[in-house]
């Protein structure tokens, strides 16, 4: 499986190299992309169900044989019963949900980095967050790309279809209102609005101070902190931390990367870079707090293929920045399919 795995990453980006440099046709474009995202979207998702903790429970919701079905965002819920509607396969929901966190992704890519798109979606398929959100974090996953879709569309001028997406990610999963305050942080900073983001910064700091001291006081509320404290001490000891540490490159790459060809970039990918410093500077405000920590920094790992894609494509043109992504690809994948991936969610 894990031979697969990395060929039809190969296979992605070869074609995302090919389309990068070629000036195809858009039905053409389209046309492989499609190919290509339907061949990933399948191979994850003839994973075993009952691999993971998340990936069994969502196994679990489908078959209707799990007791959380109360906790879960109506908008994932009324995803599942449409599923059942059509199939009563678990696998064919798994690849489903895949098939919709792919295709919003691409659509993402498309509107941001046009023929670059496909190879820009091979590197996020050679990433760990890749994985995370089709094993382990799939609602939060699923949220966070709504989310994305939401805040390209609104920096493009889209104000509705943008709201449209951004309560169906809130449907999906509610720690998208915290992560969308450390976005409207970044926007507020690209528009250097000292009121706004004075005024963001301090509603960071009153949520968090609430969460850790006076949530406990509320007697009504306070099983609720205990939840989430159990919870992070789960993820304390899990996959998600041990994987935490590798990340850092990806992050260190684009903060170096990025703002020295600041002049090659066009406003809306100044936007985007800011809306990422601030939503993983918000990451790290819940540094102790592995819950919140990694659920808001997913959100920043998804937009990195986005961002490094335009660093190589600005700085050293289109024909040698397609070039570095593939390379650079290729050995991302390798280390994340056969060195991070068995040790973690890769179990098949």
């Amino acid at each position: 499986m894990f031979e697969a795995l990395f060929l039809s990453n190969v296979i992605t980006l070869s074609l995302g190299l090919l389309m990068a440099l070629a000036t195809p046709r858009r039905e053409t474009f389209l046309l492989i992309s499609v190919f290509s995202i339907s061949i990933q979207s399948v191979i994850i998702g003839l994973r075993n169900p009952g691999m993971m903790t998340d990936t069994r429970e969502y196994a679990a919701l489908f078959e209707g044989t799990s007791g959380f079905e109360d906790r879960i965002e109506p908008f994932f819920m009324a995803l599942i019963y449409t599923f059942r509607q059509v199939t009563d396969s678990v696998g064919l929901f798994l690849i489903g949900v895949s098939v919709l966190i792919n295709v919003i992704y691409f659509l993402i890519l498309d509107i941001i980095l046009r023929r670059y798109a496909l190879l820009a979606f091979g590197l996020f398929s050679s990433t760990f967050s890749y994985w995370l959100i089709h094993v382990q974090l799939i609602r939060n996953g699923l949220a966070c790309v709504l989310l994305l879709l939401a805040i390209v569309l609104i920096v493009n001028g889209k104000l509705r279809r943008g709201l449209v997406f951004f309560v169906l990610a809130l449907g999906n999963h509610f720690s998208i209102a915290v992560i969308s305050i450390g976005a409207f942080l970044g926007y507020t900073l690209s528009e250097f609005n000292f009121r706004r983001f004075f005024a963001i910064l301090s509603l960071m700091v009153g949520a968090y101070m609430i969460y850790e001291y006076a949530l406990p006081t509320v007697p009504s509320l306070a099983p609720w902190k205990q939840r989430l404290d159990a919870y992070e001490y789960y993820n304390r000891n899990s996959f998600i931390s041990s994987s935490f540490g590798y990340i850092y490159a990806y992050f260190l790459l684009i903060v170096v990367g990025f703002p020295l060809l600041w002049r090659r970039h066009c406003n809306v990918e100044k936007v985007l870079f800011y809306i990422y410093i601030s939503v993983a500077a918000l990451s790290f405000v819940f540094w102790f707090n592995i819950l919140f920590r990694d659920r808001i920094f997913l959100f920043a790992q998804i937009m990195e293929p986005i961002l490094i894609a335009l660093v190589a494509k600005n700085g050293l043109g289109r024909r040698d920045g397609a070039f570095v992504v593939f390379g650079f690809s290729i050995l991302a994948s390798l280390l994340v399919i056969y060195v991070w991936g068995p040790r973690t969610v890769l179990v098949f």
